[in-house]
Protein backbone atom coordinates (compact mmCIF):
# COMPACT_ATOMS: atom_id res chain seq x y z
CA UNK A 1 0.00 0.00 0.00
CA UNK A 2 2.49 2.49 1.02
CA UNK A 3 4.72 1.47 -2.73
CA UNK A 4 1.00 2.58 -4.13
CA UNK A 5 1.10 5.68 -2.12
CA UNK A 6 4.99 6.84 -2.88
CA UNK A 7 4.17 6.04 -7.39
CA UNK A 8 1.09 8.52 -6.81
CA UNK A 9 2.69 11.28 -5.01
CA UNK A 10 5.71 10.75 -7.93
CA UNK A 11 3.06 11.25 -10.68
CA UNK A 12 1.28 13.83 -8.86
CA UNK A 13 5.08 15.54 -9.00
CA UNK A 14 5.92 15.19 -12.15
CA UNK A 15 2.57 16.33 -13.98
CA UNK A 16 3.36 20.18 -11.71
CA UNK A 17 6.83 20.11 -13.08
CA UNK A 18 5.93 19.59 -16.33
CA UNK A 19 2.80 22.71 -15.74
CA UNK A 20 5.92 25.18 -14.30
CA UNK A 21 7.87 24.42 -17.02
CA UNK A 22 5.14 25.10 -19.78
CA UNK A 23 3.86 28.69 -18.11
CA UNK A 24 7.24 29.71 -18.20
CA UNK A 25 8.12 28.90 -21.40
CA UNK A 26 4.66 30.82 -22.59
CA UNK A 27 5.71 33.53 -20.63
CA UNK A 28 8.45 33.78 -22.58
CA UNK A 29 7.28 33.19 -25.93
CA UNK A 30 4.67 35.65 -25.64
CA UNK A 31 5.82 39.29 -27.08
CA UNK A 32 5.56 42.34 -24.97
CA UNK A 33 3.04 44.84 -25.57
CA UNK A 34 3.99 48.81 -26.45
CA UNK A 35 4.85 50.61 -23.65
CA UNK A 36 1.86 53.29 -24.15
CA UNK A 37 -1.21 52.51 -26.12
CA UNK A 38 -1.96 52.37 -29.44
CA UNK A 39 -0.53 49.52 -32.07
CA UNK A 40 2.31 50.24 -33.43
CA UNK A 41 2.49 50.26 -37.32
CA UNK A 42 5.37 48.64 -39.60
CA UNK A 43 7.34 52.06 -39.89
CA UNK A 44 7.61 52.09 -36.14
CA UNK A 45 5.06 54.86 -35.67
CA UNK A 46 1.77 54.57 -33.65
CA UNK A 47 -1.72 54.80 -35.23
CA UNK A 48 -3.74 56.80 -33.28
CA UNK A 49 -1.00 58.26 -31.44
CA UNK A 50 -0.92 61.87 -30.38
CA UNK A 51 2.05 62.88 -32.10
CA UNK A 52 0.21 62.55 -35.28
CA UNK A 53 1.12 65.63 -37.66
CA UNK A 54 -1.22 67.93 -36.36
CA UNK A 55 -4.13 69.87 -38.98
CA UNK A 56 -4.10 73.05 -40.43
CA UNK A 57 -4.82 75.66 -37.88
CA UNK A 58 -8.68 76.88 -38.47
CA UNK A 59 -7.63 80.50 -38.08
CA UNK A 60 -5.35 80.04 -41.16
CA UNK A 61 -7.83 78.23 -43.32
CA UNK A 62 -10.19 80.37 -46.14
CA UNK A 63 -13.49 80.03 -45.05
CA UNK A 64 -16.85 80.44 -46.82
CA UNK A 65 -19.32 82.75 -45.61
CA UNK A 66 -22.99 82.90 -46.03
CA UNK A 67 -22.68 85.06 -49.23
CA UNK A 68 -20.65 83.24 -51.23
CA UNK A 69 -17.53 84.91 -50.14
CA UNK A 70 -13.84 83.12 -49.30
CA UNK A 71 -12.40 84.85 -46.69
CA UNK A 72 -8.82 84.52 -46.48
CA UNK A 73 -7.82 85.13 -42.61
CA UNK A 74 -4.26 84.98 -42.86
CA UNK A 75 -4.12 88.07 -45.42
CA UNK A 76 -3.09 91.44 -44.58
CA UNK A 77 -5.83 93.82 -45.37
CA UNK A 78 -4.12 97.04 -47.90
CA UNK A 79 -7.40 99.15 -47.40
CA UNK A 80 -6.40 99.76 -43.39
CA UNK A 81 -3.10 101.16 -44.86
CA UNK A 82 -4.78 103.81 -46.70
CA UNK A 83 -5.27 106.04 -43.74
CA UNK A 84 -4.01 106.59 -40.43
CA UNK A 85 -6.05 107.15 -37.16
CA UNK A 86 -5.46 110.56 -37.15
CA UNK A 87 -6.35 111.19 -40.68
CA UNK A 88 -9.76 109.98 -39.49
CA UNK A 89 -10.09 111.87 -36.69
CA UNK A 90 -9.18 114.81 -37.78
CA UNK A 91 -11.61 114.66 -41.22
CA UNK A 92 -14.44 113.61 -38.83
CA UNK A 93 -13.79 115.54 -36.06
CA UNK A 94 -16.90 114.80 -33.55
CA UNK A 95 -17.90 111.55 -35.74
CA UNK A 96 -14.51 109.90 -34.35
CA UNK A 97 -13.75 110.64 -31.08
CA UNK A 98 -14.13 107.33 -29.98
CA UNK A 99 -12.76 105.51 -32.55
CA UNK A 100 -11.29 102.00 -32.83
CA UNK A 101 -8.50 100.29 -34.65
CA UNK A 102 -9.47 99.44 -38.05
CA UNK A 103 -10.52 95.28 -38.49
CA UNK A 104 -8.99 94.56 -42.41
CA UNK A 105 -10.91 91.62 -44.04
CA UNK A 106 -9.40 90.45 -47.75
CA UNK A 107 -12.15 87.69 -49.28
CA UNK A 108 -12.77 86.85 -52.48
CA UNK A 109 -16.30 86.82 -54.69
CA UNK A 110 -18.38 83.58 -55.71
CA UNK A 111 -17.59 85.50 -59.58
CA UNK A 112 -13.85 85.99 -58.80
CA UNK A 113 -13.85 89.80 -57.02
CA UNK A 114 -11.09 90.29 -54.88
CA UNK A 115 -12.55 92.31 -52.02
CA UNK A 116 -9.84 94.00 -49.35
CA UNK A 117 -11.93 95.91 -46.64
CA UNK A 118 -11.34 97.92 -43.48
CA UNK A 119 -13.67 98.83 -41.04
CA UNK A 120 -13.22 101.33 -38.15
CA UNK A 121 -15.69 101.43 -35.31
CA UNK A 122 -16.05 104.83 -34.71
CA UNK A 123 -17.02 104.17 -30.67
CA UNK A 124 -16.08 101.21 -28.87
CA UNK A 125 -18.67 98.57 -29.17
CA UNK A 126 -20.14 99.99 -32.18
CA UNK A 127 -21.40 98.01 -35.30
CA UNK A 128 -21.28 98.70 -39.03
CA UNK A 129 -24.01 100.97 -38.80
CA UNK A 130 -21.19 103.69 -36.59
CA UNK A 131 -18.40 103.20 -38.60
CA UNK A 132 -16.18 104.14 -41.29
CA UNK A 133 -15.25 101.72 -44.10
CA UNK A 134 -12.96 101.56 -46.71
CA UNK A 135 -13.65 99.08 -49.14
CA UNK A 136 -11.67 98.18 -52.56
CA UNK A 137 -13.11 95.84 -55.19
CA UNK A 138 -10.87 94.41 -57.66
CA UNK A 139 -12.98 92.77 -60.70
CA UNK A 140 -11.00 90.65 -64.13
CA UNK A 141 -12.15 93.54 -66.58
CA UNK A 142 -13.56 96.87 -66.44
CA UNK A 143 -16.91 95.71 -67.92
CA UNK A 144 -17.40 93.17 -64.97
CA UNK A 145 -16.47 96.57 -62.88
CA UNK A 146 -19.22 98.31 -65.28
CA UNK A 147 -21.44 95.33 -65.15
CA UNK A 148 -21.48 95.72 -61.18
CA UNK A 149 -23.25 98.95 -61.48
CA UNK A 150 -20.41 100.63 -58.71
CA UNK A 151 -22.86 103.60 -58.28
CA UNK A 152 -26.23 101.86 -57.87
CA UNK A 153 -26.45 101.86 -54.22
CA UNK A 154 -26.14 105.32 -53.55
CA UNK A 155 -29.51 107.49 -52.85
CA UNK A 156 -29.03 110.96 -54.13
CA UNK A 157 -25.87 111.11 -55.87
CA UNK A 158 -24.13 113.37 -57.33
CA UNK A 159 -20.95 113.55 -59.68
CA UNK A 160 -18.00 115.15 -58.20
CA UNK A 161 -14.53 115.53 -59.30
CA UNK A 162 -10.69 115.89 -57.80
CA UNK A 163 -10.38 112.06 -57.43
CA UNK A 164 -8.98 110.18 -59.70
CA UNK A 165 -11.44 108.19 -61.54
CA UNK A 166 -14.95 108.54 -61.83
CA UNK A 167 -16.61 109.37 -58.64
CA UNK A 168 -19.73 109.91 -57.11
CA UNK A 169 -21.12 111.25 -53.68
CA UNK A 170 -24.47 110.30 -51.94
CA UNK A 171 -25.91 110.15 -48.64
CA UNK A 172 -28.01 106.90 -47.88
CA UNK A 173 -30.83 107.47 -45.49
CA UNK A 174 -31.73 103.95 -43.88
CA UNK A 175 -33.91 102.66 -40.81
CA UNK A 176 -31.61 103.63 -37.62
CA UNK A 177 -28.79 105.12 -39.62
CA UNK A 178 -27.23 107.90 -42.20
CA UNK A 179 -24.63 106.49 -44.57
CA UNK A 180 -22.22 109.27 -46.05
CA UNK A 181 -20.48 107.46 -48.85
CA UNK A 182 -18.09 109.01 -52.12
CA UNK A 183 -17.42 106.14 -54.47
CA UNK A 184 -15.25 105.94 -57.18
CA UNK A 185 -14.22 103.58 -60.36
CA UNK A 186 -10.83 103.52 -62.01
CA UNK A 187 -9.84 100.76 -64.79
CA UNK A 188 -10.67 97.35 -63.16
CA UNK A 189 -11.35 99.15 -59.50
CA UNK A 190 -13.87 100.65 -57.27
CA UNK A 191 -13.13 102.20 -54.38
CA UNK A 192 -15.74 103.20 -51.60
CA UNK A 193 -15.23 105.23 -48.27
CA UNK A 194 -18.11 105.26 -46.16
CA UNK A 195 -19.20 106.55 -42.64
CA UNK A 196 -22.13 105.54 -41.09
CA UNK A 197 -23.23 107.60 -38.28
CA UNK A 198 -27.01 106.58 -36.30
CA UNK A 199 -29.95 108.68 -37.47
CA UNK A 200 -30.50 111.68 -36.46
CA UNK A 201 -27.02 112.83 -35.66
CA UNK A 202 -25.60 116.12 -36.90
CA UNK A 203 -22.72 117.08 -38.82
CA UNK A 204 -19.79 118.23 -36.69
CA UNK A 205 -20.82 121.92 -36.22
CA UNK A 206 -18.24 123.95 -38.75
CA UNK A 207 -18.53 121.38 -41.09
CA UNK A 208 -19.78 120.17 -44.73
CA UNK A 209 -20.52 116.31 -44.87
CA UNK A 210 -19.84 116.34 -48.81
CA UNK A 211 -16.18 118.42 -48.26
CA UNK A 212 -15.44 115.93 -45.48
CA UNK A 213 -15.65 112.88 -47.00
CA UNK A 214 -14.22 114.23 -50.42
CA UNK A 215 -11.64 115.29 -48.76
CA UNK A 216 -11.00 111.69 -46.85
CA UNK A 217 -11.18 109.72 -49.98
CA UNK A 218 -8.57 111.89 -51.45
CA UNK A 219 -5.86 111.69 -48.64
CA UNK A 220 -6.71 107.81 -49.17
CA UNK A 221 -5.86 107.61 -52.83
CA UNK A 222 -9.41 107.37 -54.30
Amino acid sequence: MSLNRRRIRRTVLTVLAALVAGSATLVACTPAGPASGGATSSSGEKSGSSGSSASPSPSNTAQVGRDGRTVDPAAKAGSCTLLTESDIKSALSSWATGLQPGQGEVSTDRDGTAIDSCVYALESGAGTDHSAVIEQREFKTPQDLAASAPFGLLMKAEAISGLRGDAKYGVNTLTGSTEYVVVSVLDKTSSKLLVSVPSGTAVPEGTNAKEMLVALAKKAGF
